[in-house]
């Protein structure tokens, strides 16, 4: 078997497939070098299992046509054609190709060359279908002519002389007219308009391929196409052509989706998967919360049940949480969905002190020093995770103390508090020292404040 190349760069060259492994591509160690747009380092390559010839993609960015089929692997047969980029190559099985030896062993009448009679015989033969080639190529011109003068001769007696002068080593497709010299001189105008005629010739369209992800809420929804399920989502579908495509998703206790993609897109959309009926779900913010019935823990939320039709109660909880109780209504109709947001039981408080470097202390238990200085103060420390209740919070320095505030912790929120070490009252700064929370909201002290230490310490 050998290949023609019909369109792209080395058109007109053929080569012999004798190599157990031919391969195509834009690499210089490839078998066949096409170096042009479309064509990737190694785009694929030609091999033999047994007798039969098969061609395979190497993963090339633009693919293979068979006979205008886009292929991965493919068996080959004569005449198959193969189009790679904007090259085109022919499976040939050497039917339609003249070997070079048959040409160049002929002469003309009048050559030096002696052969036998025999030789002669079967050299007339082929000598005469060449001159029958010639001839009606030389008629195909003679019609197209615009005028040929009648007494103008043609020679054709150095023919034989330009097949001989071929390398050696290349072989030609039949195509005498295309090949020799033309037996009757045209016109330069015509030759003009040929060439234009073949450069406004349109190249075949390369088409260009996709990739779209498709994405579900909740994910883990199986993606169906043409009745295949190819994945789950979030996956990626790849080699699309332009247009729109039909899908569908598919997850357990959840209604089968379909919908139509259009290709190629900006922004890819989350596809929201809906309930089957009879359904319930609970989720939290935050989620992971521990779900319980009872006494006995069932689930994290999200969580999702199956069950007849009536109202089922559920308890929500979680470390740093206060408990939630869920009330949720199932009928068989339509699926039911709880939303339940959660509750701190702990809050935050920011304390400053003065000096910067007095050690906080909050029910006895040292919670370290109060560092930095903004207007004689320290940087705020922030404590976080302290338990909703009432609290004996006071600041130590130097063998000084600050008045012992009693505040209430509140859960949720988070809560500013100023102290200031006995001997410093003067230095600082002639407004309030405040107990603040967020937007402003005053705190008020539980309990009187006790008078211990020289320290001043103002609630609002």
């Amino acid at each position: 078997m050998k290949i023609r190349i019909l369109e792209g760069p080395h058109v007109g060259k053929i080569l012999d497939l004798r190599n157990e492994e031919f391969i195509i591509g834009r690499d210089k160690e490839c078998t066949l070098q096409l170096d042009v747009d479309g064509v990737s380092r190694k785009h694929c390559r030609i091999f033999r299992e047994g007798a039969i010839l098969i061609i395979e993609d190497n993963d090339s960015t633009n693919g293979i046509r068979v006979n205008g089929e886009k292929v991965k692997r493919k068996t080959l047969a004569a005449n198959d054609k193969i189009r790679i980029g904007k090259s085109l190559i022919m499976l040939s099985d050497d039917r339609d190709i003249i070997e070079e030896s048959a040409i160049s062993n002929f002469t003309f009448e009048g050559s030096e060359t002696a052969e036998t009679e025999n030789d002669n015989s079967g050299k007339a033969i082929l000598a005469a279908v060449i001159v029958v080639v010639l001839v009606l190529g030389g008629l195909f011109a003679l019609i197209n002519m615009e005028e040929v003068d009648p007494e103008e001769v043609v020679e054709i007696s150095n023919s034989n002389k330009a097949l001989n002068q071929l390398d050696a080593e290349e072989e030609i497709p039949l195509d005498p007219v295309a090949k020799s010299a033309s037996p009757v001189p045209q016109d330069e105008d015509e030759d003009e308009e040929e060439e234009e005629e073949e450069e406004e010739k349109p190249e075949e369209a390369i088409i260009e391929m996709h990739s779209y992800m498709v994405k579900s809420n909740p994910s883990g929804a199986d993606v169906i196409i043409n009745g295949e399920t190819v994945g789950q989502t979030p996956y990626v579908m790849q080699d699309l052509p332009e247009g729109a495509h039909a899908i569908e998703l598919k997850k357990t206790d959840y209604a089968i989706k379909k919908e139509v993609i259009q290709v190629p897109v900006r922004d890819v959309k989350t596809i929201d998967l809906e309930l089957e009926a009879g359904i319930g779900l609970i989720r939290s913010t935050p989620s992971n919360m521990a779900v319980s019935r009872g006494h006995q823990v069932i689930g994290k939320t999200p969580f999702k049940f199956k069950a007849g039709t009536g109202k089922y109660e559920f308890k929500l909880s979680g470390v740093g949480y206060n408990d939630e109780d869920v009330e949720i209504f199932l009928n068989k109709f339509k699926a039911s969905i709880k939303e339940v947001r959660m509750d701190k039981s702990t809050g935050t408080l920011s304390i400053r002190v003065m000096p910067s470097g007095a050690v906080i202390f909050i029910d006895g238990f040292s919670k370290g020093k109060a560092l930095g200085e903004v207007n004689e103060f320290s940087k705020p420390k922030t404590l976080h995770g302290l338990k909703g209740r009432g609290s004996r919070i006071w600041a130590e320095y130097d063998g000084k103390m600050s008045q012992i505030v009693m505040m209430t912790i509140k859960s949720g929120q988070h809560q500013n508090l100023k102290l200031v070490i006995e001997g410093f009252e003067n230095k600082a700064p002639k407004n309030k020292v405040k107990v603040k929370v967020k937007k402003e909201a005053p705190v008020k002290a539980d309990n009187p404040i006790e008078k211990k230490g020289g320290g001043a310490v103002e609630l609002d």
